[in-house]
């Protein structure tokens, strides 16, 4: 029997353990470095618990989305439809990576964003404390940035699923079909939110284990050694998620591949927010300061802070 509404409800409620555990990490006044008073902790961190927030209010509101009685067809798609062959792949009852799964996949990378912080690279005046803090609120706000802009382009642009003439054959009296449901789904391919938080998840645990571990001065053979195996083997990880979208025929190339480079984007972007390229924290001011400098050559815009 196929049950896309249980399974959605144990997505969610992985979303909502890791997003709880995320923020129960990053509570870290009582992490004891200096930085750990509260003014200066808000002042450091504000933008980002803001950030988090409004993207996942965005992401329960955008899950409440109805797509239109029309399929969305998307991207790359005629306007007179996609061809029958696009969408009638066989429909997969049991999918190589499921929703379950993948909801244990980044509570894992959850923890593996704090321990990687925790690790010894041999730089006296790091705090492993706070970088595991700042690895483990990043990757709260990575993921779920990641699944807002993924919920936000599946009722906005959509696409039919490959199996989507598949799913609720003449006379299927399933309760995903009864409810339309599993139809519903099939008109949110583009884009592939498994690829988007599988390289989402591996490209900042990869950064992590990079700058703290791989390329900073100061680390041993060993540790980088398995270091680049570690992030090789998240890399990996993500590539098979991407491939077993389409062999399940949930998704088209396209939807997998936007996907991952969003996840990927995603995760760069807010890695850099809170580490330098050798996987020191930043510090400063929460906010972007933005100011004018006179030059010889006129005047030069600039921007400072933490953002």
């Amino acid at each position: 029997m196929r049950r896309p509404l249980a399974l959605r409800a144990v997505a969610r409620g992985g979303l909502a353990a890791l997003i709880l555990l995320g923020l129960t990490v990053s509570s870290a006044p009582a992490l004891g470095a200096p930085d750990g008073d509260a003014p200066g902790y808000w002042r450091q961190y504000g933008l980002h618990y803001a950030v988090i927030g409004g993207s996942g209010l965005a992401l329960g509101l955008l899950t409440q989305v109805d797509p239109n009685d029309t399929p969305l067809i998307g991207p790359d798609v005629p306007a007179s439809g996609p061809a029958p062959a696009e969408i009638s792949q066989p429909f997969a009852q049991r999918q190589r990576v499921s929703e379950t799964a993948m909801a244990g996949v980044l509570v894992g990378g959850l923890a593996a964003s704090a321990l990687i912080g925790l690790s010894d690279a041999g730089q006296p005046g790091d705090h492993r404390g706070w970088s595991a803090h700042d690895g483990a609120l990043g990757y709260v706000e990575m993921l779920t940035v990641t699944l807002a802009l993924t919920e936000l382009s599946k009722v906005t642009v959509g696409r039919l699923r490959p199996d989507y003439a598949s799913r609720c054959p003449a006379g299927d009296t399933q309760a995903g079909c009864r409810d339309g449901s599993l139809l519903k789904d099939g008109r949110k391919s583009f884009f592939s939110g498994h690829s988007a938080t599988a390289f989402g998840t591996a490209t900042y645990l990869a950064l992590q284990l990079g700058g703290r571990l791989i390329w900073r001065d100061g680390t041993t053979t060993g540790a980088r050694v398995g270091a680049s195996a570690g992030a090789l083997a998240v890399l990996g990880g993500a590539s098979y998620v991407v491939w077993s979208r389409l062999a399940d025929n949930r998704h088209h190339p396209l939807d997998v591949t936007v996907g991952g480079l969003v996840g990927a984007g995603v995760a760069s972007a807010v890695y850099f927010c809170f580490f330098d390229t050798d996987g020191h924290r930043r510090r400063g001011p929460a906010g972007t300061q933005v100011g004018v400098q006179p030059t010889a050559g006129g005047a030069l815009l600039g921007a400072s802070g933490t953002f």
